[in-house]
């Protein structure tokens, strides 16, 4: 019999477990264990000597060709072992090949996806640069507005400063000339009131319309005195003293009021004004002082007497009442007659020229004097109310009232 085969069973390439876990790995694992099946049946199948290397045929008796051929066959199998070891150690390393080739394959995946991911942030970095380039910008922008607005805001507080100082000055301006308007309306006044003044002295056909005392205004109130408190006075003496009598009355108390309002102002008052100027201590005159006052200050004293007549006229009026007292006094109408009486016969003397009362009444009735009463005639019975003057031989101003009659008496 032949040497005893050695039946050690020999691990072969396909006894070790499925390394691959991925489709990729399991296709070259397989690739490989065919290829390895490949070589252990070449490698185990029975050849010729003629193709075994250095080997030749000997002819040689049984026993030498069964030590020969037991020799070749161990020869054989350590050959076998030997290839099959370095078979393994090829499939080993194209194993791990393979497991290298599909760690790349994932490592150029990954780097894929990194790459993207580095893409994907550089260009958000870019953005962003972007995005922090504008706002850059806009902040510059914003800040060169607020710079303007800033000079745009000096430039208005300067504005308005200088704009304060023009309405300053123009206020000023402003003033400076109403007060040079004022002085020249002032002195124009002055003039026009010394011209007028010169005009109006002792000429009664001039006349201040600003005067509210002028003597048209005076005859006004002389006719409404007889339409009113006349009539009422009357109505109340009638009963006592009868019609003629009561008409006596009334213009007896009229012209004794004209006749003291006439003594009070024609009683050397120039004289008086001149005495108080150049004797202002001395109480009681000496003797009869002559008036050598100027025109001028003359007129001036004539015009500041009749501005002054309302402010005094309570004076003159209690002077007149105590001068024509009566028992009729009681009466309040006759009271309130007197009093307006007194106030008009003020008014008419210090007029320049003093207006005049008339009561002289020629035989025949003059109708451009008088009006009629109760009765018309060709001649005057009696005056009830007297005619007012302008001036002595002046126009008339308001007529009187008179009684007529026919025959002359």
């Amino acid at each position: 019999m032949g040497p005893k085969k050695n039946k050690k069973k020999i691990q072969r390439p396909t006894d070790f477990k499925e390394p691959a876990t991925t489709p990729t790995r399991k296709a070259a694992w397989r690739a490989s264990r065919q290829a390895s099946d490949a070589s252990s049946s070449e490698a185990f199948s029975p050849q010729s000597p003629k193709s075994l290397p250095g080997s030749a045929m000997r002819t040689s008796p049984s026993c030498s060709s069964i030590e020969s051929d037991s020799s070749f066959r161990s020869r054989d199998r350590r050959s076998s072992r030997k290839r099959s070891r370095v078979e393994f150690d090829e499939e080993s390393r194209s194993s791990i090949d393979l497991d290298s080739s599909c760690n790349s394959s994932v490592f150029c995946t990954q780097c894929k996806a990194k790459e993207s991911e580095v893409a994907r942030l550089m260009e958000e970095l870019t953005i962003r640069e972007n995005v922090r380039e504008h706002l850059a910008e806009m902040n510059a922008k914003f800040k060169d507005e607020e710079n303007a607005k800033e000079e745009a805001w000096i430039l208005l507080k300067q504005e308005q400063a200088s704009n304060e100082t023009l309405k300053v000055e123009l206020d000023e301006m402003r003033a400076k000339y109403e007060e040079e308007n004022r002085l020249k309306d002032e002195a124009l006044n002055r003039l026009s009131a010394i011209a007028s003044s010169r005009l109006r002295d002792n000429n009664a056909n001039i006349t201040d319309l600003s005067d509210q005392n002028r003597p048209t205004k005076v005859a006004e109130s002389f006719s409404v005195v007889y339409d009113n408190e006349w009539t009422d006075a009357f109505d109340v003496l009638q009963d006592e003293l009868g019609e003629k009598e009561t008409i006596d009355f009334l213009l007896n108390s009229l012209m004794e009021s004209f006749k003291i309002c006439q003594e009070i102002s024609a009683e050397n008052y120039l004289e008086k004004v001149q005495r108080f100027i150049e004797f202002p201590v001395q109480r009681e005159p000496s003797g009869n002082t002559h008036c050598e006052l100027p025109d001028k200050l003359i007129q001036q004293i004539k015009e500041f007497r009749k501005s002054r007549a309302t402010y005094v006229i309570n004076d003159v009026i209690k002077e007149v009442l105590d001068k024509i007292q009566s028992k009729y006094d009681s009466k309040e109408e006759v009271q309130a007659y007197k009093r307006k009486c007194a106030e008009l016969c003020w008014l008419m003397v210090v007029q320049n020229p003093p207006m005049i009362l008339s009561t002289t009444a020629q035989q025949q009735f003059d109708t451009n004097l008088y009006k009629d009463y109760t009765k018309r005639g060709k001649y005057v019975d009696y005056v009830v109310w007297p005619a007012l003057l302008l001036n002595e031989g002046g126009p008339v101003l308001s007529k009187g009232v008179a009684q007529g009659c026919k025959k002359q008496s």
